[in-house]
């Protein structure tokens, strides 16, 4: 049986029908038996009322996906808390997807991350691993290494996704996994069959201040910065309207720090993180992944013609990369500081139809607004923020 996939997008308000209306819109695109919806939805609707309209639409089909800053089909985006989901099929077994679902992954990323390596070293064929955590309790730097503990066994397996995401309050985001809704997890969607694939990473930021130095740090939380509070040095550098909002200063401003020597070549003199939460009593700053005492960092903000840029460019080397060959499916993963909180909707329709177009605009594919991005760079694993990643399954 031959291989396809088709996307499906709606924006109706009642779960039920938004679920309905988007799954029927892939699954009348394809030939055979539906074996994998792929879901990526806002979080407007309630979660019981999202479980019962995959218990009713999907039934036994194996499916998985998570919540997000917004969620992108075919010339198609909604963000925020409006009513929007991003249904993708998947029909043949050239590419077969196997879901699981990881829990409790809050200060015990490494150990879930050992718990999926168990869970791979099963899966026959398999190519790549798609992870979609929870962003407020992922901590990837240690996820990552639980994962990769196992690699000297079988051959390095490329990460890539995004963490889950809600309307910028940094709550809580939402992971599916067979019909049913999780929170403080983690999904993961092994690829597994006779496929190829390849992947393009871009981010749009610019450093916006000078070299300063990590002096205190734990793990994933900066304490200090230039030997003061880390949270102050923030804020030094923020606008009046931004320092009254972590929200707003955290999705403006990042922190830049220098990319391994091996990156800059594929990707960028800088690699960029996100700031997650700030304790206002310590003073202190937590990221999605660790950064050690002693790194240099530049405080960051996104450029709007960096971007642009950077569109035009992950379009042009898919495109470049497939050599006339069609892709199967793409999976677009972009950072919810890249979206409204930037572009108005015209600019940003315009980015993504660009980049539908360039590549081919009748291929299959969706994604979501993430609160930070997993692809590998130079053969390694990693993490980014403020950054598009397009990853694309190809014969």
């Amino acid at each position: 049986m031959s291989f396809t996939s088709a996307t499906g997008f709606s924006v109706k308000k009642n779960a039920m029908k938004a679920i309905n209306e988007a799954f029927n819109k892939a699954k009348s695109q394809i030939q055979g038996e539906v074996s994998f919806v792929l879901v990526y939805f806002t979080i407007y609707y309630p979660v019981d009322e999202l479980e019962n309209a995959f218990q009713d639409v999907f039934q036994n089909i194996p499916n998985a996906g998570c919540s997000g800053e917004g969620v992108i089909g075919q010339n198609a985006i909604v963000e925020g808390n409006e009513p929007g989901v991003s249904i993708t099929v998947f029909s043949g077994k050239k590419v077969n997807f196997y879901p699981q679902i990881f829990e409790n992954i809050n200060n015990r990323n490494e150990e879930v991350g050992i718990e999926v390596s168990h869970w791979m070293r099963k899966k026959n064929k398999l190519k790549a691993l798609i992870v979609l955590p929870d962003a407020v309790n992922c901590n990837f730097s240690f996820l990552k290494k639980g994962i990769e503990k196992d690699f000297n066994l079988f051959n390095r397996i490329p990460i890539l996704g995004g963490l889950a995401a809600d309307d910028l309050d940094l709550k809580a985001t939402y992971q599916l996994f067979n019909n049913k809704i999780f929170t403080n997890s983690v999904v993961s969607i092994a690829l597994c069959g006779k496929f190829k694939y390849g992947h393009v990473v871009n981010h749009g930021c610019v450093p916006s201040s000078d070299a300063m130095i990590v002096t205190k740090s734990e793990n994933n939380i900066i304490y200090e910065i230039n030997g003061k509070p880390a949270l102050d040095v923030i804020f030094d550098y923020s606008t009046i309207d931004e320092s009254s909002n972590w929200g707003v200063v955290s999705i403006n401003m990042c922190l830049a720090i220098k990319s391994p020597q091996e990156f800059r070549d594929q990707y960028d003199e800088y690699l960029i993180r996100f700031m997650v939460t700030c304790d206002t009593e310590k003073r202190s700053i937590g990221m999605s992944a660790n950064i050690q005492e002693g790194t240099e960092v530049w405080i960051a903000r996104r450029s709007l013609d960096k971007i642009d840029e950077g569109v035009i460019s992950l379009a042009t080397s898919v495109k470049n990369n497939l050599k006339n060959r069609r892709p199967l499916y793409i999976f677009h993963f972009d950072c919810g500081g890249r979206g409204r909180v930037i572009m108005d909707e015209d600019h940003k329709m315009r980015n993504l139809r660009f980049m539908q177009r360039e590549v081919g605009e009748s291929i299959p594919w969706s994604g979501f607004y993430t609160y930070g991005e997993i692809a590998p760079v130079a053969n390694e694993n990693c993490f980014h923020s403020y950054t598009a990643v397009l990853f694309y399954l190809y014969e």
